[in-house]
């Protein structure tokens, strides 16, 4: 039985596509295997990283002084509560304050 010119094409058609589909189905899960998708975040991570630290050296290079206030700004908000008590110790005669507690209230 000879088979038709057409029915010989849709059949090599049909292989074609099913060898397309099955090496986009092998790249897929290439793509998607743990491994790889671990690698791919790691490697982001790292280009983040350093786009980041790129960017902020340059910021420091064209603004030392902002940076440098900055900084001693985040100092004095940090250090606000030693600083006041040292201010409330004592009073200008030198004698303890009634504000002088500690931190548990003795």
């Amino acid at each position: 039985m000879n088979a038709s010119p057409t029915l010989i094409a849709a059949q090599a058609k049909r292989e074609v596509a099913r060898l397309r589909f099955q090496s986009t189905l092998d790249t897929l899960q290439h793509r998607l295997s743990p491994a790889n998708l671990r690698d791919e975040a790691v490697e982001t991570v790292k280009e983040t990283a350093v786009s980041a630290a790129r960017s902020s050296a340059e910021t420091v290079r064209n603004h030392p002084g902002k940076i440098a206030a900055g900084i001693g700004l985040v100092g004095l908000l940090l250090a606000r509560k030693p600083i006041a008590r040292a201010i409330r110790r004592e009073d200008d005669d030198g004698d303890a304050t009634p504000d002088d507690t500690d931190e548990f209230g003795a």
